[in-house]
């Protein structure tokens, strides 16, 4: 999953371990290399000046409820997943407020899961 979309001041956290990561640590699997929980990570967008928190997950990890971030799109505006089907090795990915987005199942995501200070 290393081919996701990344941003400069990145920096990586494993909410269990309550330690900090480094990217080669994480940058395969998102994942925390000693406790396999979903790393934090924080940014804060160089023009807007927002910080936002989010995990990275491949498509077929997606659950509802999670906030959608459309790849190269850092800014407070997520989507909320309603619904996701399976389609000839597709998933249909039903977003609140955009419809409709096809991924396959290895494609990397982001997911806001909020801000911080």
């Amino acid at each position: 999953m290393s081919k996701i979309n990344r941003y400069p001041s990145e920096t990586y956290m494993c909410p269990e371990c309550e330690s900090t990561k480094i990217s080669d640590e994480v940058e395969d699997t998102w994942r925390c290399p000693k406790c396999k929980s979903l790393i934090h990570v924080h940014i804060e967008c160089q023009t807007t000046g927002d910080r936002i928190a989010l995990i990275r997950k491949q498509a077929s990890e997606l659950d509802e409820g999670d906030l959608f971030l459309f790849n190269g799109k850092l800014n407070k505006e997520s989507y909320l997943i309603l619904g996701i089907k399976t389609s000839k090795n597709q998933l249909a990915i039903g977003l609140k407020g955009w419809g409709q987005v096809k991924l396959t199942p290895n494609t990397p995501v982001n997911c806001r899961i909020g801000m911080w200070e």
